[in-house]
C-alpha cells in the first residue's frame, strides 16, 4: 500500500530511504526518541512529527494537512514527556558522569534511572509517569520512497 504508519515508543527509530529531487538516496528521520527530557510545550516536536509525516518531496502542499494538524494537536499532550513523569511524581534528571542522558527517577529513591519517557512491561514507573502509549504517525509513500529501516537497542 501507499500507507506508512509507525507507533513509537521508547527510543525506538524508523528512517525512511527515499529519493531527493536529484534522485540521490537519502535518509529521512520518521520518530523522535520519546527521551523523559522532552520539554513542555512540545509543539516543534509535534510539528516535526507533522512534517515529516505529511509532506513530500513531490507533494509539499499536502490536502491532508488539516485532518492531520488536528490528529498533532490531540497528541500534544502526549508529547509532553517530562511534564507528565513530574505531575506524576517522578523524577527526571541526568547523572553528572551522563549529563547528556536524561533519566526518570522514582519520587525518594534513585532507581531504577530509565532513559525512556515510554516502554513496555516497566511497573515500577508505571505509576510515575512512564506510559505505554504510542506516539503514532502517518505518511502517505510516494513513488520516491523505497524502504524503511527499523532500529532499537533493546
Amino acid at each position: 500500500g501507499q500507507d506508512l504508519v509507525i507507533a513509537n515508543i521508547g527510543d525506538s527509530r524508523a528512517i525512511l530511504g527515499t529519493r531527493d529531487q536529484h534522485n540521490n538516496l537519502i535518509a529521512v528521520q520518521l520518530t523522535v526518541d520519546l527521551k523523559p527530557n522532552l520539554p513542555s510545550g512540545s509543539l516543534s516536536l509535534s510539528l516535526f512529527l507533522l512534517s515529516l509525516s505529511t509532506l513530500t518531496p513531490t507533494n509539499p502542499t499536502n490536502t491532508h494537512l488539516p485532518l492531520q494538524m488536528k490528529k498533532v494537536l490531540m497528541s500534544l499532550p502526549f508529547a509532553e514527556e517530562a511534564e507528565r513523569i513530574r505531575r506524576c511524581k517522578g523524577r527526571v534528571f541526568a547523572l553528572r558522569d551522563e549529563p547528556e542522558v536524561a533519566r526518570v527517577w522514582l519520587p525518594h529513591n534513585d532507581s531504577p534511572g530509565l532513559a525512556m519517557a515510554r516502554a513496555f512491561g516497566d511497573f515500577c514507573l508505571k505509576e510515575f509517569g512512564l506510559i505505554s502509549v504510542p506516539e503514532v504517525s502517518y505518511r502517505l509513500l510516494s513513488q520516491r520512497d523505497e524502504f524503511v529501516v527499523l532500529a532499537t537497542d533493546g
